[in-house]
């Protein structure tokens, strides 16, 4: 209960209030009936208010004094249940009897805005008795600004550590490793351990080593290290990898204590240097042994390139027109380049620049003039732009054009000769040129009844759209078109049928168009007398229940209505004409080409088969018949009967898919009678491990997706990767994911993948999780740690529905199964709505239990065993006495297999055996150490009490972790930063 402050207690507060007039920050105090007792200089500086103004007034004025209106104090809630008083601060914590809090004020004594931090306790008399309390307020503006500047600068920091992903070591005087970062494992396959408390040389290729060595020597005496320094690092594997060293002393009041440096892979560089010097080297042979001749200029029409090929061309050697200007080698005529296009290349911006082939003359070195063909690309290289051409002589070619225009009369007197029709139209289709063949072909009396009228003239009607379409192809796109048919009207009024070919050509310097013409007029009345004794043929095959084909050369010449039902032909479609490999499934094409080609080359006369097909609407099903060797209009042809099997088909299939089934049922059921006492990677002859066993074998036989629950270190992966191996999607990939390692804002792209520029820093198209794992095994390591939103997308990726790399539009189907992992209990995330129900239950199909070690102490032993010829020296035995075996099987084992490893680890390499303080071990042999003792927690001030208490926590939570500092950090909820900085002021590092 708090007493009302009179004159003898407030005596026994002087000492107090003495003290609060000099604190640096803006502090009051006010007794049990609210009116103000101390008001100290930092408040009169702050609110400009004189302390005799205030002393003995009510503390409500205090408000209105410091933040410029009416508002509830934080010291209200020292005295009284003012609830309200909390709305008022961001942040709020109470702490027995003091409460701390943090605010935003925009109307505060400055009449800027400001953050604010205040701290309100009671003021008790030396009784014990409350009489008052006490506020003091501080603005940490400038602190909050410069922890988000700080927080920013870290996060870049830390982005750019991520992106170059540089090895960052530490060494002492001596060059023994104190510190190197864990990227170290990605790039030499170390991991960190390995590495500190060895000479760094040790890791230098031995031609290397002693030149780091000295490079160290004269940075610890001179200061001074030239950046870049390129080595060869030893890997874990003993291989060697290029690496960029770069270092600077670490000076300490004058002295050098030390050196810290990064390290950078360049194997890549240097390999793509490599490549590079190689692709030069083809470059250059190759423009040197080129025909042609090969320029580049600057951007000033400098020779900065001269081939062999150009020298042979121009008569000048290389040392000779190397720098000189390109003009030297043209024709004075030509010289206006930028009028001819040659220059452009000065005037375009960065990327490449190819220029149509043009012609012009070029001018040699003893003054004569020659043909040449140029083509010129233009790059921009640096701060300069370069053109690069390439040069041919085309004196031979400019006489043989001319040969062929001397020879185009003689073309005349030959076409003459063609039994077939030949005739030359210009673009518009207006014959300029026939033949007597062509004048036969017409009905005409000479070439002067056809040459001057349109082809259009002749063509019949129905024909006209696709001629002008095939004319506009031929005169626009210089491409000719195959042998088809069409239809002519003569000039004596008779239509015939036609087969024509035409192909672009240049007659008498005009672009024009050639046609030759054969009249199949009573080819094609045979070819109509055939079809009509095919029809008869059909109406007697249109009653057969099997698919009736005949085929020659692979292509269908006849099917009948079975035939058409079986493979979902609609009217509309004309089958007739089409291979018959377009409806056979892949996979049997090759088998059916085979039995068809060596019916048609006469091996066999007929034969069986039994081949899966494919209707026109995709849809397959299973067919076998017969082929046989038929005459058919003078030519031999296959006659096929086609019969649907699917139903018998999927019935063997089916038998002998059962039978595979029970074979690698079989053997798994043998396996698991055999060597029970471990699994895989798998340890423990327990009942508890036979059960997990037993499951296992299960699991894998299934395809079902699995849940395992058990405590950090029980070998959670090793059950996964065990089912994973026994089960048929073995052969393919088997991806762990630590669910709680990735951070917020990389989840999808890492499960999803992404394209390239999806996002900044999105360099290049990656493969997410589901892509690896495609066709195997997911693992999903503490799947307790997935947030919502990527719960939501995990589910229907796995459920059918699909998902969409970052940047793409494509959407993927998976082909996976989820093998989750936790030691948490997912049912209680469910209930507090950390987990979705749906995907709990979709992944909580096949659960299975691993046990913590102390619920199968009878498999300790073989674990020893184990972890001895693991880590035991070559060649000998490592016995262990039997007060550290007692020792071993008496402990709870908090960290399970994963601690009894690193604990006999420790024991093989040190001697010493350490365990986790919440069991106390007598010492034994081999200096097996006990518990720290706990230390005394001076009670005489509450700062001294909470500092004890905090150093107490920070140790028995870094035991707890096996003093990895990010995982101690993340059960603390604070920065690895404030850990490492709190370790060191209670001297733990």
């Amino acid at each position: 209960m708090c007493t009302r402050v009179k004159n003898n207690v407030l005596s026994d507060c002087e000492v107090f209030l003495d003290i609060v007039e000099f604190l640096p920050d803006a502090t009051f105090a006010i007794d049990c009936g609210g009116e103000v007792i101390a008001w100290n200089k930092a408040m009169e500086e702050i609110t400009g208010i004189p302390k005799w103004n205030v002393i003995g007034t009510k503390y409500n004025t205090v408000a209105v004094f410091f933040y410029k209106e009416q508002r509830p104090l934080l010291i209200d809630l020292v005295l009284s249940d003012h609830k309200e008083a909390e709305s008022f601060y961001k942040y709020f914590d109470r702490k027995g009897d003091v409460i701390y809090a943090e605010s935003y004020s925009p109307s505060v004594y400055n009449g800027q805005g400001a953050y604010l931090w205040a701290k309100a306790s009671p003021l008790y008399d030396k009784n014990g008795n409350v009489i008052g309390a006490v506020e003091t307020i501080r603005d940490v503006t400038d602190l909050k600004l410069a922890n988000e500047a700080l927080r920013a600068s870290e996060s870049k920091y830390r982005q750019l550590v991520e992106d170059i992903n540089d090895v960052i070591y530490e060494l002492d005087r001596d060059g023994i490793v104190t510190y190197i970062s864990p990227s170290v494992q990605e790039i030499a396959g170390y991991v960190p351990e390995e590495i500190i408390n060895n000479n760094f040389a040790v890791f230098i290729h031995s031609d290397d080593r002693q030149r780091l060595i000295d490079e160290y020597q004269d940075i610890l005496s001179d200061h001074v290290w030239e950046p870049g320094k390129e080595f060869r690092i030893i890997t874990a594997t003993g291989d060697h990898k290029w690496a960029q060293i770069s270092v600077r002393p670490v000076i300490d009041e004058n002295q050098v204590v030390g050196l810290r440096g990064v390290l950078r892979d360049i194997s890549k560089y240097k390999q793509a240097e490599e490549s590079l010097r190689l692709s030069d080297e083809k470059y250059r042979e190759l423009v040197n042994t080129t025909v042609d001749g090969v320029i580049s200029v600057d951007s000033d029409m400098k020779i900065i390139l001269w081939n062999p090929g150009a020298e042979k061309l121009f008569g000048y050697a290389e040392q000779e027109i190397m720098g000189q200007s390109l003009l030297k080698i043209v024709p004075g005529r030509y010289r206006n380049v930028k009028e001819d296009g040659f220059a452009e290349f000065s005037k375009n911006g960065t990327g490449l620049v190819v220029f149509k082939t043009f012609e012009l003359y070029g001018l040699r070195r003893d003054g004569s003039e020659f043909p040449l063909e140029l083509s010129v690309s233009s790059r921009k290289m640096g701060t300069t732009h370069v053109a690069t051409a390439i040069l041919r002589d085309i004196t031979d070619r400019k006489q043989k054009e001319k040969t062929i225009r001397e020879s185009e009369e003689r073309y005349r007197q030959l076409v003459d000769l063609s039994p077939d029709a030949i005739g030359v139209t210009n673009s518009e289709g207006v014959f300029v040129f026939v033949n007597d063949a062509a004048v036969k072909l017409m009905a005409a009396k000479s070439p002067d009844d056809i040459v001057g009228k349109s082809f259009f003239t002749f063509l019949y009607p129905d024909f006209h759209v696709g001629g002008k379409k095939l004319l506009a192809r031929l005169t626009d796109k210089k491409i000719g078109f195959p042998l088809t048919e069409t239809r002519l009207i003569r000039l004596d009024g008779e239509t015939i049928d036609v087969e024509m070919a035409a192909t672009p050509m240049t007659y008498k310097g005009e672009a024009s168009v050639q046609a030759v013409v054969r009249d199949i007029t009573e080819r094609k009345r045979k070819e109509k007398a055939l079809r009509e004794s095919e029809e008869r043929y059909r109406i007697l095959t249109e009653h057969v229940a099997d698919g009736v084909a005949l085929t020659r050369n692979g292509k269908l010449l006849f099917v009948n209505q079975s035939f058409v039902s079986m493979f979902g032909i609609a009217p509309s479609q004309d089958i007739i004409g089409k291979s018959t490999l377009d409806l056979v499934v892949d996979e049997y094409r090759k088998g059916f080409v085979e039995l068809m080609e060596g019916l048609e080359n006469g091996i066999n006369t007929h034969s069986m088969f039994q081949v899966k097909c494919r209707t026109v609407d995709n849809r397959e099903f299973w067919a076998e018949g017969y082929h046989n060797i038929i005459q058919w209009d003078g030519a031999q042809v296959i006659l096929s009967n086609f019969r649907d099997v699917t139903e018998r088909k999927l019935h063997e299939l089916f038998e002998e898919e059962e039978r595979d089934r029970l074979q690698k049922e079989n053997i798994r059921l043998r396996t698991s009678i055999k060597d029970r006492y471990r699994l895989g990677r798998i340890i423990g002859k327990s009942p508890a491990m036979q059960a997990v066993y037993e499951i296992i074998h299960r699991a894998a036989a299934s395809d079902a997706n699995v849940i395992i629950y058990g405590e950090s270190g029980t070998g959670k992966e090793l059950v996964a990767h065990a089912i994973h191996d026994m089960s048929d999607r073995n052969d393919s990939e088997f991806v762990p994911v630590n669910c709680g390692a990735i951070p917020e804002n990389l989840l999808e792209s890492e499960f999803f993948g992404h394209k390239k520029g999806a996002f900044t820093g999105a360099h290049m198209d990656k493969h997410g999780y589901l892509d690896i794992a495609e066709g195997g095994s997911l693992f999903l390591d503490e799947i307790g740690e997935l947030g919502l939103n990527i719960q939501v997308k995990l589910l229907r990726a796995v459920e059918g529905g699909g998902y969409t790399p970052l940047g793409s539009t494509q959407v993927r189907k998976s082909n996976i199964r989820i093998i989750a992992a936790t030691n948490r209990d997912l049912m209680d995330q469910v209930r507090k709505g950390m987990m979705r129900e749906d995907l709990f239950y979709r992944i909580h199909i096949i659960p299975i239990r691993v046990p913590a070690l102390r619920a199968r102490r009878e498999d300790i032993p073989l674990l020893i065993e184990h972890f001895l010829k693991l880590y035991g020296k070559e060649n000998s035995t490592t016995a262990i006495p039997g007060k550290i075996m007692d020792a071993l099987y008496k402990y709870d084992w908090p960290g399970n297999v994963r601690e009894l490893q690193n604990v006999l680890h420790r024991y093989l390499t040190i001697g010493t055996l350490d365990f986790m303080p919440s069991i106390s071990v007598s010492p034994v042999e081999n200096n097996i150490f006990s518990d720290r003792e706990k230390e005394p927690i001076n009670m005489s001030d509450l700062n001294s009490a909470i500092e004890n208490y905090e150093r107490s926590l920070i140790m028995k939570t870094l035991d707890q972790c096996q003093w990895h500092r990010n995982k101690a950090a993340s059960v603390l909820g604070i920065s690895r930063n404030t850990l490492f900085r709190k370790m060191k002021n209670h001297e733990l590092i």
